[in-house]
């Protein structure tokens, strides 16, 4: 995901070097070979950081719904859509638009057709990331509220009080029960606080 983002940014740089090098040129009208090339690699880098977004999605997804999860089998698969999907849309977008409509340097999409073969799996990607974001939200929320987690707490916590305030000499031992307690808690709490924003 980070190594999309940096070549996203990088391509940014690289497009807006090739296309406005020459102030006073009107860029829309630069037809070079070299020209198409980076805008060939400008959506490259920008598809494969939205499908990397995905992948970060999905592989959050599974790593919560999977009890036991073999990330070796599923990291292969991850590394042919993150990269291999936009590869082949790209290269069919390329294709397509050098044979339908080969004009200026590819920066301008006038034929909404073409467009969509790049703007159809980014978009699906999205939507779908969503869904998994949602997915994701639920599956935590019923963590939270499971009791092994969240129900036994109070009753846990009480427990403690009252032992604390009728046996004083056995307040030790409890006093480490509630510091495990406040662990998990702040445990789950760091791992929501972390996920939400992904």
């Amino acid at each position: 995901l980070f190594v999309s983002f940096m070549l996203r940014a990088i391509s940014v740089f690289i497009k807006d070097g090739v296309l406005y090098a020459q102030e006073d040129s009107d860029h829309c009208f630069v037809d070079t070979v070299a020209c198409k090339a980076v805008m060939v690699f400008f959506h490259y880098c920008v598809m494969s950081n939205y499908f990397w977004l995905f992948i970060e999605g999905l592989y959050l997804f599974t790593l919560l719904v999977e009890t036991f999860f073999p990330e070796r089998r599923y990291f292969y698969w991850y590394t042919i859509v993150g990269w291999g999907t936009p590869t082949i849309c790209v290269t069919v977008w390329a294709v397509l638009r050098l044979h339908f409509h080969d004009t200026g340097c590819w920066d301008t999409n006038e034929n909404t057709a073409l467009w969509w073969v790049i703007k159809g799996p980014v978009v699906a990607s999205i939507m779908i990331n969503f869904v998994l974001f949602i997915g994701i939200i639920v599956i935590l929320v019923q963590k939270l509220q499971s009791p092994d987690i969240g129900g036994n707490e109070s009753s846990i916590y009480l427990s403690c009080a009252q032992k604390c305030f009728s046996e004083p000499t056995q307040a030790v031992q409890h006093s480490c029960r509630m510091s495990e307690l406040s662990t998990i808690t702040l445990r789950l709490a760091h791992s929501t606080l972390l996920l939400i924003p992904l």
